[in-house]
């Protein structure tokens, strides 16, 4: 079989709700152009199109909730726009368009790839085993979840989303490395300031960065903040720019 763009590697339920999900890997041959991260292998995380909403209109129903949890960017602030990358994915498994694939494959096809987990939904949707098998082979990988509290043993793989102060302070004491969004980037004790994210003069990209890949043994590292760049945050700041020059809208 000639190399996919992308494959299916997991179909069944959530671990968030019991819903059906599938778990999408796209960019093996045509590369994301994703400055940021840079060409990774992007795998989503969506509800089953066969049998849930596509994933804009999962987010107006509320059907999201089987891969994004009780993510509170759920609201409207998430930096992923549903119409454009998750839209494609699920229409292209609607289509046939991927190839499903046993995890023993899929690992093989991302042999010493660098892997984004969660280019939409949360990884901690899937079983550990899944994730651990899926990345065994790959050169490296970068993954988030808002699910640190109900699922740990996702601590070697995720960093924690924390959205708070006390939020960082609890998954630090539980031995998770941590993910913090700031309005500013700031950094806290025991973070600094992604290396990726412009306010920091984007100097690297994710695929070859690497530190948002979870907890090791003994893990001196430390924790990852940026500045919010999502697509309310964007909004805002477009609406704030044309007020001050005096535009209605």
């Amino acid at each position: 079989m000639p190399r996919p763009n992308g494959f299916i590697f997991y179909a069944g339920p959530s671990r968030l709700n019991g819903e059906p999900i599938v778990g999408v890997a796209t960019g093996l041959v045509r590369r994301s152009d994703n400055e940021k991260t840079g060409p990774m292998v992007q795998v989503y995380f969506i509800p089953d199109p066969e049998r849930a909403p596509l994933p804009h209109k999962a987010i107006e129903s509320g059907a999201d909730a089987s891969v994004c949890g009780d993510c509170k960017y759920r609201d409207g602030g998430c930096y992923v726009v549903a119409f454009r990358g998750p839209l494609m994915v699920a229409k292209a498994v609607l289509a046939g368009s991927y190839p499903r694939v046993s995890l023993a494959e899929a690992s093989t096809l991302l042999d010493g790839e660098t892997v984004r987990l969660g280019a939409w939904g949360d990884p901690a949707s899937v079983p550990t085993r899944v994730l651990r098998r899926l990345v065994s082979k790959a050169r490296r990988w970068t993954g988030y979840s808002h699910a640190w509290t109900r699922f740990p043993s996702l601590r070697g793989l995720l960093m924690a989303s924390v959205d708070t102060p006390a939020e960082f302070a609890e998954a630090q004491r539980r031995g998770w490395r941590t993910f913090r969004v700031d309005a500013e980037g700031t950094p806290m004790a025991g973070e600094i300031g992604c290396p990726a994210g412009p306010e920091n003069g984007a100097r690297t990209t994710c695929d070859k960065c690497g530190l948002c890949d979870g907890a090791r043994a003994s893990d001196g590292r430390r924790s990852i903040v940026i500045r919010s760049h999502g697509a309310a945050h964007k909004i805002k700041a477009a609406n704030e720019a044309l007020r001050s020059a005096a535009i209605t809208v």
